[in-house]
């Protein structure tokens, strides 16, 4: 875990604000929050990492919450036992010291774990007869606190899988995620009942609420993607400022069940929780979340390799927003020159010619109108030459436009590099830099300044997420911008890059 995670973890588990812990610390609230995020990494032998260390061991009074920090540790079961806040602030010390990761942290997560993840198999998520239970539920259940949350997302959960519909599931909650935490090995069984949801057939509407911390936003995001791939998640959020002082939980299952819950605050502990199943009270939930959602935006899009049209017309409305640009991945289809696409259409024989001459037209249009006047930013990994040769050197997201992926033959990836040796000749806003591969695990990370950010997955099956909610495009933009150092843009760097790309073609050509 990086320290962004453990301070976020042990944040969450204590129900820590960022003002408490800054008092504490003796630092700026503003400060926690970036270091909560990965966007600071606190210094060696700073004071304030002691400071916390001595706030969580005073303030973890619970043994669920001491338990939970050991097993997160990996530490033995004899450390469980410890009782002393001294030895237990010695401990969380030298954990939170284990590793100074680099800024953006959670950025780079994310990316990882996209670049790997799958979509899910039925077979990977059914619980086994042990886990599974069959709620009893008549009219109306109604439970208190952290536990009866637990037992309302069981309840509600399972009695989705076992009445047999396919629902739409409407899912809100700006309540402390405390219910989730606390309790060792829920935040797994949590995880499987949704994905057993998913796999049997329901979707999930959700409003995400980003006032969390964005830290907090990414590692739910990190942790769904496999849920992403299935297409089955529309993930909204609220873009206007709530005070926070209520919170609120809105879980309905159109037609067969619902779960509502109020709170002040952070506190659930004596939160009341209503469960109910009779259609007046579901069908009156479902009409207040579906008020909620008529005020609420698309928090991302997401699109799979079946999803050829939606893609193509979301890749040139992205494309179409005139603003800065930090790219990370292989040659983009933007720079792909237009007499390479012919000839790829070409040899392929079946595809649709003139559906992709007019978007790869409009693409070409629009991407020189906005390097024009704003700059960009590549860095570029290259196709492997004995890949390119053997002709398995993929045209990034060419999935998207057949039923299967597209590589490259060695005089279509020529024809390629050499648009990209002339855009750097011609535009003075292109800029390249050449990265190695083992810098990028697999992905296409495309940000515009303040307006949004596309990343796709580069390995099939093809999955992109298109984000526009200013929070996560800042996040993602700032990751690439920490790269983009100045040596970028000067005309020695471009000169380099240039002669790099065409020792590159040279190496490709020989014999």
């Amino acid at each position: 875990m990086t320290f962004a995670e453990k301070l976020d973890f042990l944040m969450t588990l204590t129900k820590t604000s960022n003002s408490a812990l800054a008092q504490w610390s003796n630092i700026d609230p503003s400060y926690i929050s970036r270091l909560r995020r990965g966007d600071r990494n606190p210094a060696s032998n700073q004071s304030y990492t002691m400071a916390m260390a001595v706030y969580f061991s005073k303030n973890c009074s619970q043994d669920f919450q001491w338990n939970a920090i050991v097993e997160i540790m990996g530490a033995t079961d004899a450390s469980k036992s410890i009782a002393d806040k001294e030895s237990r602030k010695d401990l969380i010390y030298s954990w939170l010291n284990e590793e100074k990761p680099e800024k953006g942290s959670m950025v780079r997560g994310f990316l990882d774990n996209m670049a790997i993840s799958q979509p899910l198999k039925v077979s990977s998520v059914i619980l086994s007869g042990e886990e599974a239970f069959s709620p009893v539920l008549e009219n109306a259940s109604i439970t208190f606190g952290n536990q009866g949350m637990r037992e309302a997302a069981r309840i509600f959960l399972e009695k989705v899988v076992q009445s047999g519909k396919k629902h739409t599931l409407l899912l809100f909650s700006d309540q402390d995620t405390s219910w989730i935490t606390e309790e060792p090995g829920f935040m797994k069984e949590w995880a499987r009942l949704i994905t057993k949801a998913i796999m049997t057939g329901n979707r999930i509407r959700i409003i995400h609420t980003v006032s969390r911390n964005i830290d907090e936003m990414m590692t739910a995001i990190r942790a769904w993607v496999p849920l992403y791939m299935t297409g089955a998640i529309e993930p909204f959020y609220y873009p206007k400022i709530r005070d926070g002082l209520f919170k609120r939980t809105l879980y309905v299952a159109p037609g067969t069940a619902a779960v509502s819950s109020a709170a002040m605050g952070s506190e659930l502990s004596d939160t009341t929780l209503f469960i109910v199943t009779d259609p007046v009270s579901v069908a009156g939930f479902e009409r207040e979340f579906t008020r909620y959602l008529s005020m609420c935006k698309p928090l991302m899009k997401i699109y799979r390799k079946s999803d050829t049209i939606e893609f193509t017309s979301a890749l040139l409305d992205f494309e179409g927003s005139g603003s800065n640009v930090r790219v990370e991945g292989p040659p983009s289809i933007y720079t792909l020159p237009l007499d390479t696409v012919e000839k790829v259409i070409s040899r392929m024989g079946t595809l649709p010619k003139d559906d992709i001459m007019d978007f790869m037209r409009s693409r070409t249009e629009r991407f020189e109108r906005n390097i024009i006047a704003n700059e960009y930013l590549h860095q570029i990994i290259l196709p492997d030459i004995d890949a390119a040769r053997n002709g398995t050197a993929e045209i990034a997201l060419s999935d998207y436009f057949c039923a299967s992926p597209i590589y490259y033959t060695v005089a279509e990836l020529t024809g390629h590099i050499r648009n990209i040796i002339r855009y750097l000749k011609d535009f003075r806003n292109y800029h390249v830099r050449i990265i190695e591969n083992s810098e990028n695990k697999g992905y296409i990370l495309y940000a515009k300044e303040e307006r949004g950010v596309l990343v796709s997955k580069t390995s099939p099956p093809s999955v992109t997420f298109i984000m526009k909610e200013s929070n996560l495009t800042a996040a993602f933009w700032d990751y690439l911008d920490r790269k983009a150092y100045p040596g970028w843009t000067t005309e020695a760097s471009r000169a380099e890059t240039i002669a790099l790309l065409e020792k590159y073609v040279k190496s490709l050509n020989q014999e």
